[in-house]
């Protein structure tokens, strides 16, 4: 049986977004406004795979991060990432750079 790796982050990323969303609504007013940009950053990234297709490569190397996959996107969007996602094309460019650093960092870890 083959492993639909797309079904394994469209599922991850909805996990991850749902607690990320019940972790919010447990803050104060305050905490949730200051939070807004993450707020936009995961609801906008967690809906873009439920309606892009991406390359199953891509897809293997997010199915790695499980659950925890918009945590991950977004902890190296502030680290990393100098622009925007205004768009599906950002958002493209912004996973592939993703993927390319998971990767890079694999290789790295397989020569130590």
């Amino acid at each position: 049986m083959k492993t639909n790796y797309r079904n394994i982050v469209v599922r991850n990323a909805a996990a991850n977004f749902a607690a990320f969303q019940t972790a919010e609504l447990k803050k104060t007013k305050i905490q949730i406004f200051d939070d807004a940009y993450q707020i936009h950053f995961m609801d906008n990234v967690q809906a873009y795979f439920d309606y892009t297709e991406l390359d199953k490569e891509t897809y293997k190397t997010l199915a790695r991060d499980g659950d925890k996959i918009l945590d991950n996107l977004y902890r190296h969007y502030m680290r990393e990432w100098e622009q925007t996602l205004a768009n599906d094309d950002d958002i493209a460019d912004f996973v592939r750079d993703y993927c390319n650093t998971r990767k890079a960092e694999k290789k790295r870890g397989a020569e130590m």
